[in-house]
């Protein structure tokens, strides 16, 4: 039975020994009755069922201990080795291998898959390790400085790999098998013959530099003619610093022409491609040729060296970039692709917040923002943006204005280095969290590098499959939200060389790191900073209807703030798309950051009220609310009412008390008067005196 290196893997988790997972296509090539179908529809569908609902989008599932436990690693299917059941009938258990051969098996085949050592090392140091030796052979040309670099690191690879294993130089196997490698991989500007090799060996071993070693054949040969004309090297110097930035071609045609007026002798094309490589030509001729912005003349530019941010939350830095998946429809057959803006913490390199949509503009950059400081808790000391689409809107300058009034530094670059960080930062996203995802397309239109762009037959293939795969902006968002966890939460010292000690993921080292420069706010205080805001009237008793995008919504004010709210007419409401179940109240004034934060409101969800699934306890809430609110009013109407102590003022006030009330106040204000005597007064009406009765006097007041 052969086995490949991808049919076993052994894992162990915190919670669990090392968990042994057997690929489904060892499993169907073992077990007959068994097809990937039956798989998929029984065996992994019936052990879902017995797994949480919110644990089932998982790669790997937890141990329930139900039979047929699953797990997708690197796009593949893996079945738990300890959970194939052993049935009769079918006892699927017994057809695979015992857990010791079966790990047997997968050692041998991971042991004859590899390379041998000297192997490994010799490709590691043509991949990587000769980019040290360049700097050694800065006089030739670029393909002349490569070949010459790679034949230097392979051969200081072998002499220590030959100084490590203490092998005897004296015997030719080294040298037969290292010329084997040498040809095998096609190394220029080394020899495969052993005895050659040996002889460059040898004086490496002897202490000689190994760059001194690798030459080019027929190195310091005098006999080529040399060209010292300063006027033809005028010329040269001249043509090549031209921003023009003509080929090497053209400018030895140019001279040869010149050369024939001024009756000289013209150099070869080689003379000049090897006087054109200078280190001289290029610190005098590459900026003014490239342009000083240009991205080919930054080698041979000076610039300040920056410090990164001592603390998390020093700076964030925000930029906007396309997904590099491939594109997504909605049904329609428009395809497009989706964008993100990102919010990124230079200090620990975590991606804080994010946020999806077809264009890069204000409101991905206010909801990105929005996403960092709720999940941040803070606001940071200083943001960095670039000059996005509608970074000049009233809206996002409304944004920028109560950021800085809260002591955030806000700025907006227009350099290419402006957010270096940040660029490296989403190139690794892709490097680690990407390029495992069948939908990756590979890195942008303008990256030269080999692994950087899918063939155009792999890119059909993958649209095709996409298209019968419903891939949407969902799944798109989805895709990318799992890659940016997967660079978040892995551990630097697992892919970075820069910061190979650290054992912290991104996230790790923000939440471990002090923030002495941030500023802590209310989550009310925050939303007033992102939020979106409407002006809205307010309604009786602490009610808020509204629509927010297209869907109606009532909100209450609770009791409490009854004092607060009671005398604004206009409220401005700030919410969250994220989370419309509460709103914050701030007052209106004419500039957004003069506004004072009210009270909060909170979502009043419709009351069922007819049929068999009448909510009473609900109603009873909502009831009580307002009662509530009725009795703060009349509380304050019997403060207003108590002011008006004097029986007689009550008596005044007449209908506004009820009668028993007046009729209290009048018993006491004849009971608090002096005995009136009768009198007699002359009734100009009549002839006859009377007396003025009480009910006379009570009618004077």
């Amino acid at each position: 039975m052969q086995l490949l290196p991808t049919d076993v893997v052994q894992r162990a988790s915190r919670n669990e020994s090392e968990t042994i997972w057997v690929s489904e296509r060892l499993i169907v090539a073992l077990c007959d009755g068994l097809d990937e179908t039956r798989l998929r529809r029984h065996c992994r569908h019936e052990y879902s069922k017995t797994v949480p609902q919110h644990r089932r989008k998982q790669d790997i599932m937890p141990d329930t201990g139900a039979a047929w436990r699953f797990a997708k690693i690197k796009g593949a299917w893996y079945y738990d080795l300890k959970s194939i059941p052993d049935k009769a009938p079918a006892k699927y258990r017994s057809r695979l291998p015992e857990t010791e051969t079966l790990l047997a098996l997968h050692q041998q085949s991971l042991t004859e898959s590899r390379q041998s050592e000297l192997e490994t090392m010799v490709k590691r140091s043509l991949k990587a390790d000769y980019k040290g030796f360049l700097p050694a052979y800065a006089g030739h040309t670029t393909a002349q400085a490569e070949g010459l670099a790679k034949a230097a690191a392979v051969l200081h690879v072998a002499h220590e790999y030959a100084r490590d294993q203490a092998l005897d130089l004296r015997r030719m196997e080294f040298y037969s098998d290292f010329g084997a490698i040498v040809e095998r991989l096609q190394v220029g500007y080394l020899p495969s013959n052993p005895r050659r090799l040996k002889e460059k060996l040898v004086r490496v071993l002897g202490g000689e530099v190994v760059t001194e070693v690798v030459t080019l054949p027929r190195a310091g040969n005098e006999n080529a003619k040399k060209y010292d004309d300063p006027q033809i090297i005028a010329w040269l110097m001249t043509m090549r610093a031209s921003g023009v930035n003509t080929t090497s071609t053209h400018i030895a045609r140019q001279i040869s022409l010149l050369c024939a007026l001024y009756e000289k002798n013209a150099p070869s094309f080689t003379w000049l491609e090897h006087y054109l490589a200078r280190p001289e030509v290029k610190q005098l001729t590459s900026l003014t040729r490239y342009g000083v912005g240009g991205r080919r003349a930054l080698p041979w530019k000076a610039y300040v060296p920056l410090a990164g941010a001592a603390f998390s939350g020093d700076c964030w830095m925000m930029d906007g970039t396309r997904v590099n998946f491939i594109e997504y429809s909605e049904g329609d057959n428009k395809w497009q692709h989706m964008m993100v803006v990102m919010v990124y913490d230079v200090h620990s390199g975590a991606f804080l917040g994010r946020a999806y949509g077809k264009a890069e503009n204000r409101w991905l950059y206010t909801e990105a923002l929005a996403k960092a400081a709720t999940t941040a808790g803070y606001l940071p000391f200083e943001i960095v943006s670039d000059r996005f689409p509608g970074y000049n809107t009233p809206e996002w300058q409304a944004t920028t204005g109560k950021l800085e009034r809260a002591g955030v530094q806000v700025h907006v670059t227009h350099k290419m280095q402006g957010k270096a960080r940040l660029e490296r930062a989403i190139d690794t996203v892709q490097m680690i969290g990407m390029q495992g995802s069948d939908k990756y397309y590979g890195q942008g239109v303008q990256s030269g590098r080999d692994y950087a762009h899918r063939a155009e037959e792999v890119l059909a293939t993958m649209r095709k499959r996409a298209k019968a795969e419903g891939w949407n902006a969902d799944r798109c968002i989805l895709e990318a939200e799992k890659a940016f966890e997967i660079y978040n939460n892995t551990k630097y010292s697992e892919y970075s060389r820069e910061r190979r000690t650290i054992e912290l993921s991104p996230l790790e080292l923000h939440r471990q790191s002090e923030k002495p420069h941030t500023s802590k706010h209310e989550w009310y205080e925050l939303l007033h900073f992102y939020g979106l805001s409407k002006k809205i009237a307010l309604r009786g008793q602490g009610m808020i209807v509204t629509e927010i995008l297209k869907v109606k919504y009532t909100y209450v004010i609770a009791a409490a703030h009854y004092a607060t709210i009671k005398a604004h007419k206009e409220v401005v409401m700030y919410y969250d798309l994220e989370d419309l179940t509460r709103v914050q109240l701030f007052s209106v004034a004419a500039d957004a950051r003069d506004e004072q934060f009210l009270c909060e409101a909170t979502e009043q969800q419709a009351v069922q009220w007819h049929g068999p699934s009448k909510d009473g306890p609900a109603m009873g809430q909502a009831r009580q609310r307002i009662r509530q609110w009725q009795d703060a009013q009349e509380a304050e109407m019997s403060e207003l009412a108590a002011l008006a102590k004097g029986t007689e003022d009550r008596l005044l006030m007449g209908q506004l008390h009820d009668k028993q009330t007046r009729e209290q106040a009048e018993s006491a204000y004849f009971a608090d008067r002096p005995t009136v005597p009768a009198k007699r007064r002359v009734n100009p009406d009549q002839d006859a005196d009377y007396v003025l009765s009480d009910n006379d006097i009570r009618g004077q007041y």
